[in-house]
C-alpha cells in the first residue's frame, strides 16, 4: 500500500471513500473507531474520510478492513499535514463538521469518536495546481538561462530588467 504523494491523490481518497461506505457494511462498522477526519467541501456539501483511508492511494473497502491494523494513522497523517490544517476543537467549525459528521455515521448506527477531530484542505485545488505549474515553468527557465553561453546569459537577464 502507497501512500498518497500530494493533494489530489488526498481528494479521490476522500471522495472514494464516500461509495465505498454506502456499499460496505465491514467498512461502515469500523467508522466510530476514527480519530482524525479529512473534509472535502464541493459544492456546498462537506464531506468526510477518516486519515487511514485518505493517506493510502487506491484503497478499497475490503483492503481497509483487512488490513486495519497494518495502516499507520501516524504515517498518513504526517503526510496529509502537508495540505490539510486541523480545525481547532471547540471552533465553530469543527462544531459544524462534527454535527454533520454524527448525521452522516447515524445513517449506519454509528457515532464519531469522543476524540474526534477535522482536518480540512488548507489550500485550494486549483491554487495548487497553479503553484506547481509555475513552479515547473521556473524551473525550466532556470535551466534554460543557465545554459546559454555567459553572453547570452548577461544579454537576457538585461533584456529581462
Amino acid at each position: 500500500m502507497r501512500l498518497v504523494t500530494s493533494a489530489e491523490e488526498a481528494v479521490a481518497s476522500i471522495r472514494t471513500f464516500q461509495q465505498a461506505v454506502d456499499d460496505s457494511q465491514a467498512l461502515q462498522e469500523r467508522t466510530g473507531y476514527a480519530r482524525s477526519w479529512f473534509v472535502l467541501t464541493e459544492a456546498g456539501r462537506s464531506i468526510y474520510a477518516p486519515s487511514k483511508w485518505v493517506g493510502y492511494v487506491g484503497l478499497s473497502a475490503d483492503d481497509y478492513v483487512t488490513n486495519a491494523a497494518k495502516l499507520d494513522g501516524r504515517k498518513t497523517e504526517a503526510v496529509l499535514r502537508k495540505w490539510f490544517v486541523v480545525l481547532p476543537t471547540g471552533s465553530e467549525q469543527h462544531a459544524t463538521h462534527l454535527r454533520a459528521l454524527s448525521d452522516t455515521l447515524a445513517r449506519f448506527g454509528k457515532t464519531p469518536s469522543t476524540e474526534c477531530r477535522f482536518n480540512d484542505l488548507a489550500v485550494p485545488m486549483e491554487a495548487e495546481a497553479m503553484g506547481g505549474a509555475e513552479d515547473r515553468l521556473l524551473d525550466l527557465l532556470e535551466a534554460v538561462i543557465g545554459g546559454l553561453p555567459g553572453d547570452a546569459r548577461a544579454r537576457l537577464l538585461k533584456r529581462l530588467r
